[in-house]
């Protein structure tokens, strides 16, 4: 468990295990997600290994566990034949980049399992796929801001249901609200598992689990995500109330956060809330970055740093082509700077931006700076 307050204390069962950040037991969802669990579904591949089963079945029980009905685990052909299912739900895939057809359809552009790719025969012809360029790497599983990978690797992403739109595009009577879906994948099963695990007791919404054997750089840069910031668990300070779940910066996160404020972060934590509108607006991976909704936690290395931070952060947004206009406001123990709806404040070495809308917003950021004395 990690703690605003003192110095951080981690606790791990293994390397890079994830602890219960939002659960405090299997299956306890956080509690935005948990509301709206009657209206997921999970999908599996048809002919899906022994343990990506498991693995679904895990999140399925677990949206059951909150009132979802039975059957809320389906296969990806039943999935794609059945559009009135599969666009109007919310949709947790499951499996790797080669076991489930749906989740491949969804796949996205953050990550790429290369060996898989690179098999894959390119349509209409049965020729192996074509390099995107010359040299291109054929090994490693790769995702944008973290890194490559070749062991056993773990990998969570959030966005929007594409099936979604084919109602809106076909102009049907009935047309669907925003959807989600999240990727629980890996480049094997074992990896898969542990998405699932991080997804269902850690609340993790987008990230990267290593094998505990991976070798990690000690020191990242804009691309490459440093050891140190594979952070296990969200800091007790962040509100647990409404939250949908939490994502783990990659380093181009890092990277514009030290641009724009001058100031190193330590680690990083994005959590996700939900509000009267849902989860319109929820995107949990780079290719689509969205900072809608959430509260950004920043773990700088002293206070004065964080202050720092805060102050040259209003400064920049001030400035075009944002021309955010800032009054300072007291939360609590401290002071914050609010313009609109958006709150920036320091709190002894954390910094803390929110961009939820009033008065969810200012409960959020507010709550967060209390729990920073418990």
């Amino acid at each position: 468990m990690i703690s605003c307050c003192g110095k951080m204390a981690i606790v791990l069962s293994g390397a890079f295990a994830f602890g219960l950040a939002a659960a405090a037991s299997a299956g306890q969802l956080p509690e935005g997600l948990a509301a709206l669990a009657p209206e997921f579904v999970v999908v599996a591949g048809h002919a899906a290994p022994a343990a990506e089963r498991a693995a679904a079945e895990e999140i399925a029980a677990a949206f059951r566990a909150h009132g979802a009905p039975a059957g809320n685990l389906i296969d990806d052909y039943a999935a794609l034949a059945d559009l009135n299912l599969a666009a109007f739900r919310h949709l947790v895939l499951v499996g790797t980049y080669g076991s489930n057809e749906l989740l491949h359809q969804q796949w996205g552009h953050a990550a790429i399992d290369r060996p898989a790719w690179t098999r894959e025969a390119a349509v209409p012809t049965d020729a192996p796929r074509p390099a995107f360029y010359a040299g291109m790497p054929t090994r490693g599983f790769f995702v944008h801001g973290f890194g490559t990978f070749e062991k056993s690797t773990a990998y969570v992403e959030g966005g929007r249901n594409d099936l979604s739109l084919v109602p809106h595009a076909l102009d049907t009577p009935e047309k669907p609200p925003y959807r989600i879906r999240i990727n629980v994948t890996g480049v094997d099963s074992a990896g898969v598992a542990r998405a699932a695990r991080a997804f269902v007791q850690s609340g993790l919404l987008g990230g990267v689990i290593p094998a505990a054997d991976e070798p990690l750089p000690d020191k990242g840069d804009a691309f490459l995500l440093a050891r140190g910031r594979y952070t296990p668990a969200l800091p007790e300070c962040a509100p647990r109330g409404g939250m949908l779940g939490w994502i783990l910066p990659d380093a181009t996160e890092y990277a514009a956060f030290l641009q724009a404020s001058g100031k190193a972060a330590v680690r990083a934590w994005r959590v996700k809330y939900i509000t009267d509108a849902g989860v319109a607006g929820f995107d949990a991976a780079p290719h689509r970055l969205s900072t809608a909704n959430e509260l950004f936690i920043a773990e700088l290395a002293s206070p004065a740093d964080a202050a720092g931070a805060v102050d040259a952060l209003a400064r920049v947004l001030s400035e075009k082509p944002h021309e955010m206009k800032f009054e300072t406001v007291k939360l609590g123990a401290v002071q914050a700077q609010r313009a609109g709806d958006f709150h920036l404040a320091a709190a002894g070495s954390f910094v803390l931006m929110e961009t939820l809308p009033e008065p969810l917003g200012a409960r959020i950021i507010a709550e967060a700076v209390g729990r920073m004395g418990k």
